[in-house]
C-alpha cells in the first residue's frame, strides 16, 4: 500500500486500525473470494465474502497483502488475476494508499504454522519496489510462462465466450471487460542509486487494467501531492488511466 505509513502518522495508528478492520480488510476478503452475497453473520445482515473453489488464498502483514494459488493452472492464473485487479481497483477508490504490486511464478511454501515462503514471494516483492506508480505489473517470469503456456489467449477468449454466449446485459458486459484485464504498456519504473537518489524509465511488460472496474479517478487516491516522488507516482498512475480509458473510447478492449 503506497502511503500507508504517511496516512497512519495523518490519522494515527487506532483510526488506521478503525480503516484497517472495516474497509481495507473486508476489501482484501471479497477480492480474494471473487464473488460476495447477501447474508447475515452475528445478527448483521449484509454482504458478504462468497468463499468458493475459485477463491485465491490470501496472507497479510501491515502495508503488504499477499495473494496466491495452490497450482500454475490456467484456472489458477485467471482467477489470481481477477482477484489482484479487484483489489487494485479498490484501493484507488478512496483509501488514501492505493496499492501498488507484481504477479510472478515461482516456489512457495505456506506452513499452517504461519511461514510463508518462497522465491514467488521475493521477485514479488523486488518487482513491486521497482515500479512508479500505483499499479500492477506481471514479472518476466511470469511473462515467459504463459506465453509458452498461452494462457493469454486462453484467458481473454474465456470471458469473451461467456460475453457472447450471455444474454444478461450486465453480465455480458462485466465478462467482456474481465476479458481485457490484461494490457501491454511501458510500465513506470524507479531505481535507487548509491546515493539514494532516484531516476525513472519505463519497461515494456503486461500490466493489470484497473479502470475497468472503478470510475474513480487515480487522483483522489494519493495524499502527500507536495512530495515530488508522489507527484511522480500519481502522474504516472494518472497517465496509465487516461491511455486505458482512450482505448475504449476508440473501441479498443484486447490486450
Amino acid at each position: 500500500m503506497l502511503g500507508f505509513k504517511d496516512l497512519r502518522q495523518t490519522i494515527g495508528t487506532a483510526s488506521l486500525n478503525t480503516l484497517y478492520s472495516r474497509g481495507i480488510l473486508s476489501t482484501i476478503h471479497h477480492a480474494a473470494a471473487g464473488r460476495g452475497k447477501l447474508d447475515t453473520v452475528n445478527g448483521m445482515h449484509g454482504f458478504y465474502p462468497d468463499w468458493n473453489e475459485n477463491s485465491v488464498d490470501f496472507r497479510f502483514f501491515s502495508d503488504t497483502v499477499f495473494l496466491f494459488t495452490e497450482n500454475d493452472s490456467i484456472t489458477s492464473f485467471i482467477n489470481l488475476i481477477r482477484s489482484a485487479n479487484s483489489l487494485l481497483a479498490a484501493s484507488l477508490s478512496g483509501f488514501k494508499c492505493p496499492f501498488r504490486g507484481a504477479i510472478t511464478k515461482g516456489d512457495l511454501i505456506n506452513n499452517p504454522n504461519g511461514i510463508l515462503i518462497g522465491k514467488a514471494i521475493e521477485e514479488a516483492y523486488l518487482a513491486e519496489q521497482s515500479q512508479a506508480w500505483a499499479g500492477v505489473m506481471l514479472t518476466d517470469e511470469c511473462e515467459k510462462f504463459i506465453e509458452s503456456k498461452n494462457y493469454l489467449s486462453a484467458y481473454s477468449q474465456a470471458f469473451l465466450y461467456v460475453a457472447e454466449n450471455e444474454s444478461d446485459p450486465y453480465k455480458k458486459a462485466r465478462a467482456k471487460n474481465f476479458s481485457a484485464f490484461i494490457k501491454r504498456y511501458p510500465t513506470p519504473i524507479q531505481k535507487r542509486d548509491n546515493s539514494g537518489n532516484k531516476s525513472y524509465s519505463t519497461k515494456e511488460s503486461y500490466v493489470l487494467d484497473w479502470t475497468l472496474l472503478t470510475t474513480a479517478s487515480a487522483d483522489s487516491a494519493f495524499q502527500d501531492k507536495s512530495d515530488s516522488h508522489v507527484s511522480t507516482l500519481r502522474d504516472n498512475t494518472i497517465a496509465f488511466e487516461k491511455w486505458a480509458i482512450s482505448l475504449r473510447t476508440s473501441g479498443t478492449l484486447g490486450i
